[in-house]
């Protein structure tokens, strides 16, 4: 009877300490949100105590249990430090604490679009006040193609070097497990500036490696408007420079008189460098781009109109440019 008796106590405590193991780890993931907010403001006041911080976190809806929080703040013992944060919505609770506890704090939200070139990026972040304009070119400087575009959370404590970091650590993580290649890249960048719609992507990207291929010029315009803009900024003040209008449309004459390396109607091949950073969606179509035979395309009203032929080619411009 008695056996039974320890037996049964044993089983019921093990049940409770798997069931509040269960709970425990249950509490750690992201709660559940309603919210449309990529992150949400929270304040840690000065001398707030730890059960007060969990509180709140769960009131705010960051995290799903206080409790939880206490169990791991004592665990980690490592003190949160006071100040205010931008708390990216679904981060777990182990995520919460790590940012509460680093001291980076008065993050700013800064979205890099698809297709932006370094500058651009630069004065996007020189408008947020984030960094000197010509501090993130010399930090940059290498990684054009590779600074993934997405909404970044940044604190005006990080340097411009620890900006490109993130930024290339985030393509990194992106592109680990595509088999891309500085070729992909380069191309995937012209890609971004051309493409009118997602459909277009793989096509275009095809149409340029049957280019490559053949030994044909790429003749891609976005190629002439990176040169186009690189010369003209190279004459340019630090102020010109850091206002400078890209990817303005370009002119017939801008094709033969634009003299670069990255002009395409001028040289052979691939230009040097990247002349964009592009999106995911461009590298992964670049990388499994669209077998054809098309040599040719152009676009109107969004559609795109491939052509295996100059002759084709120029059937089509002339009909379909010309039509109203």
């Amino acid at each position: 009877m008695f056996k039974s008796v320890v037996i049964g106590l044993v089983a019921l405590v093990l049940v409770g300490v798997f069931g509040f193991a269960y709970l425990f780890l249950q509490s750690l993931e992201p709660p559940a949100s309603h919210s449309s907010e990529k992150a949400i403001a929270f304040e840690v006041r000065e001398g707030a105590s730890t059960s007060k911080i969990a509180n709140d976190l769960m009131q705010q809806g960051l995290i799903s249990s206080d409790w939880s929080f206490l169990i791991w703040a004592r665990y980690q013992k490592r003190p949160i430090i006071a100040g205010s944060y931008y708390i990216p919505t679904g981060s777990s609770l182990p995520e919460v604490y790590d940012l509460l506890v680093s001291g980076r704090i008065d993050e700013i939200a800064v979205t890099i679009p698809e297709g932006y070139r370094s500058e651009q990026i630069a004065q996007a972040l020189v408008a947020k006040e984030l960094v000197d304009y010509n501090d993130f070119m010399s930090a940059a400087q290498g990684y054009e193609g590779k600074l993934f575009p997405d909404t970044y959370r940044f604190s005006k404590e990080q340097t411009a070097k620890e900006i490109v970091q993130v930024m290339f650590n985030n393509f990194a993580k992106r592109t680990n497990a595509l088999p891309v290649s500085q070729e992909d890249i380069i191309i995937a960048s012209i890609v971004e500036r051309e493409a009118a719609t997602d459909d277009d992507r793989a096509i275009i990207a095809g149409v340029y490696k049957n280019r490559i291929t053949r030994g044909m010029k790429l003749e891609a315009d976005p190629t002439v408007q990176y040169a186009r803009d690189n010369n003209e900024i190279a004459q340019m003040s630090k102020a010109g420079v850091a206002s400078f209008q890209y990817w303005q449309p370009i002119t017939l004459a801008d094709y033969r008189s634009t003299e670069s390396p990255h002009n395409t109607y001028l040289i052979k091949g691939l230009p040097p460098t990247p002349i964009s950073n592009p999106g995911l969606k461009s590298i992964i179509a670049t990388v499994n781009y669209e077998q054809h035979n098309y040599l040719f395309f152009l676009h109107k009203n969004g559609q795109i109109y491939p052509s295996v032929t100059e002759e084709e080619h120029n059937r089509k411009r002339a009909t379909i440019l010309r039509a109203n």
